[in-house]
């Protein structure tokens, strides 16, 4: 795992993801692990049970939206999980300084963008609730020109050993294409065994469509 370079900081608590702001960061990670009782919630459920969302809502509303969406269920981790998203959601608004932002929770069961790309947009969060971490590539380790149309993983990133791997849970903020042209951070969505589930978090800027 890459612990430390100019373009990837670990970072300890939500506050130090404003790293990203930084013009050589691209990538930022807080590693950090979910109230026991919110990570046996997400566990205990069946995949297909998986809850899934997508909001455009005004930052000043995230909290009304994300429960309204998630509806009434009286267990604890249901009540701890709309905590957590609000407070991610609300954390990267006032990091991107954005009024209206997206939210958006997807159960994944079949690997999402398997092919290394990067965002065009400025700036993303991603948390992965339950199951393995999106992955990520050194700046070092990519052949740039393949992206795209241009070539499959194997142009893209030669040397598959220097994939890394954000860790289960961890908060990861990710520079684009808008705010960092030819050094936005390249990444995927992990493959996937037979029967494991994710459920992925993102928070951006709201999209055209």
């Amino acid at each position: 795992m890459v612990r430390w370079s100019p373009a990837v900081r670990w970072v300890d608590d939500v506050a130090g993801l404003a790293v990203i702001q930084r013009p050589e960061v691209t990538l930022a990670i807080w590693a950090r692990t979910l109230p026991a009782v919110l990570s046996a919630h997400l566990l205990a459920l069946e995949p297909q049970r998986l809850p899934t969302l997508r909001l455009r809502v005004p930052t000043t509303a995230v909290a009304v939206a994300l429960a309204a969406a998630l509806g009434d269920d009286p267990r604890p981790g249901h009540a701890l999980l709309v905590d957590e998203l609000t407070t991610l959601a609300i954390a990267f608004a006032r990091l991107a300084k954005l009024a209206v932002i997206e939210v958006r929770l997807d159960a994944v069961r079949d690997g999402m963008c398997r092919k290394f790309h990067t965002d065009r947009i400025a700036l993303r969060l991603l948390s992965t609730l339950r199951g393995p971490g999106s992955e990520w590539v050194p700046d070092t380790a990519v052949r740039r020109e393949r992206l795209g149309l241009h070539g499959e993983n194997a142009d893209i990133v030669p040397d598959p050993t220097l994939v890394q791997r954000l860790p289960p849970m961890a908060v990861a903020i990710l520079k684009g294409d808008l705010a960092a042209p030819g050094r936005s951070i390249v990444h995927r969505s992990p493959p996937l065994q037979h029967g494991e589930s994710r459920l992925l978090l993102t928070v951006q800027p709201p999209t055209a469509n």
